[in-house]
């Protein structure tokens, strides 16, 4: 329970920081809060597994909002993400920097954006090598979204990623992978 309550401060203070950085309020933003709490909630009441996971949902919501919104992902994500990972003692370093060396060169090329790199390498610290599936999940599921918004040549990737990383993480606890 206790943990529940501080995803539910953190989710309040980020979305506060989301109201600043985008400069607005908009009801997208407060349907994005909704739904990432609904999936918090869905996500304790199946299991305990990696149960330091639900603290990187309001970081997953803020990557989210803002990119759809401004076309950048806050830096408070990664250092959100990689400060859990460090206090839970759930580090892999070298698949951070194996991520992030090719993500920045991807991202010399124009690629792929540079926060997008951040939150790849934050996740990959995170949850080691099963940040392959993520990645070839957040492709897939960004393929789709390319095609939705009627083939724009640059659109938000962080929506895809963390649906991705959502998504393995039910995969997970259900003992799928």
């Amino acid at each position: 329970m206790s943990i529940f309550l501080l995803t539910v401060i953190l989710f309040y203070f980020l979305y506060r920081y989301s109201l600043s950085y985008v400069g607005y309020s908009s009801i997208k933003n407060l349907y994005s809060m909704i739904l990432f709490l609904f999936l918090t909630v869905i996500r304790l009441s199946i299991g305990t597994y990696l149960i330091e996971s639900i603290l990187l949902y309001p970081f997953f919501y803020l990557a989210f909002y803002v990119d759809e919104e401004c076309g950048e992902i806050p830096d408070l994500c990664s250092i959100g993400i990689i400060c859990i990972s460090i206090f839970f003692k759930r580090t892999h370093l070298f698949s951070l920097i194996i991520v992030f060396s090719i993500g920045s060169i991807l991202s010399y090329f124009k690629l792929i954006g540079f926060g997008d790199i951040k939150l790849f390498s934050a996740m990959a610290f995170f949850i080691g090598e099963k940040i392959i599936y993520v990645i070839f999940g957040s492709s897939y599921i960004g393929l789709f979204y390319y095609f939705i918004k009627k083939k724009e040549r640059i659109f938000p990737f962080a929506p895809s990623i963390v649906c991705s990383f959502i998504l393995l993480d039910y995969l997970l606890l259900l003992k799928v992978i």
